[in-house]
């Protein structure tokens, strides 16, 4: 079976993935990394991290400076106040187009992504309630979020996912529950992620992501 592995660019995820997996062959992208909000959630250089990683694949990321920081800096968002938790779909966005477009290989019978607690309780509720989740307060206020009521309605009311269960008696609400608890600390904590195509011969149609 051949597996296709990503990771994080941020430098914890990079060494957990290592750790984990130090056999095979580890690819680098931008889309899956954690919220950025603090100096902490900066991702260093790609020049610095090839230097510190030889063993990883880089050619999926960014340009070399951090572009999501760069951009926050460049709109004079408090270098100390939270940032893209308070612009949630931004996360979901760049999210959703990574696990769509890039994480995704044909060549490759599996996929495995290794990321954040933070990113996965963003894209794991998403289009889950009724009403956007931020409403009670599960989130902080978005109040960087520059759209209009009506692009904030039609945005979230696409899920990434469609939760389920293959694990005996555990029902896909079981599941989901499980997947929203908050993480301990150092928690690692995994996931099956399937991506129906249905084919015929003239088109294809495609999951939920």
């Amino acid at each position: 079976t051949s597996l296709y592995c990503v990771t994080s660019t941020m430098t914890r995820c990079i060494q957990t993935a290592l750790w984990s997996f130090p056999t095979q062959t580890l690819f680098a992208m931008d889309g899956i990394r954690e919220t950025v909000n603090y100096n902490c959630d900066r991702r260093r250089s790609i020049a610095e991290l090839s230097r510190a990683f030889p063993m990883v694949q880089f050619d999926s990321a960014d340009p070399d400076v951090d572009p999501i920081w760069a951009e926050y800096m460049r709109r004079n968002v408090d270098v100390n106040a939270m940032k893209e938790s308070m612009e949630i779909h931004k996360v979901i966005r760049r999210g959703r187009a990574a696990l769509r477009d890039d994480v995704w290989k044909d060549e490759y019978d599996q996929m495995l992504v290794c990321t954040h607690s933070a990113f996965l309780h963003y894209i794991l509720h998403w289009g889950q309630y009724e009403t956007p989740w931020y409403v009670p307060k599960l989130i902080p206020s978005q109040k960087l979020d520059e759209r209009t009521p009506e692009e904030r309605e039609t945005e979230y009311g696409t899920p990434i996912f469609q939760y389920c269960s293959l694990l005996g008696d555990k029902s896909a609400a079981t599941f989901r529950e499980e997947m929203w608890t908050d993480y301990a600390n150092c928690e690692m904590r995994s996931c099956c992620i399937v991506r129906v195509v249905e084919r015929d011969t003239s088109t294809a149609a495609e999951g939920v992501l």
